[in-house]
């Protein structure tokens, strides 16, 4: 189970070397999993852990954060979800999205800084 997740884990990280129009699909298809996980027309998955049921959510974070360089172009699929769950009527979903967008945003303003630091170096 180990090697599985492992592996699972690097297709994610490894998106930094796709396409834009490839980081894209794989994030609209990641929002659609999170969408259905979180939009109560089904139950969760009995006995699953909020990891599993917050998979697309999760995996849209690590996309986002490898692909920092591109979030300009990636953030409007990827706000898509993330305010679905940050909105979400049920409590433990939005903490949950709060807990994953935090994080996300701090790294986005990070970036942002650091690239306003090198223009101004350049400059």
């Amino acid at each position: 189970l180990g090697m599985l997740r492992a592996g699972v884990d690097s297709l994610f990280e490894q998106s930094k070397d796709l396409d834009k129009e490839s980081v894209i699909f794989m994030m609209q298809a990641l929002c659609k999993v999170g969408l259905n996980s979180v939009s109560g027309n089904k139950p969760d998955i009995v006995g699953a852990s909020k990891q599993l049921r917050m998979f697309g959510v999760d995996k849209l974070c690590v996309v986002v954060e490898t692909n920092i360089a591109r979030v300009g172009t990636l953030w409007e699929v990827a706000s898509t979800l993330l305010y679905q769950v940050a909105s979400h009527p049920r409590a433990t979903v939005r903490r949950y999205g709060m807990d994953c967008l935090t994080p996300l945003i701090i790294k986005v303003f990070k970036h942002r800084s650091e690239l306003h630091r090198e223009e101004g170096a350049e400059g």
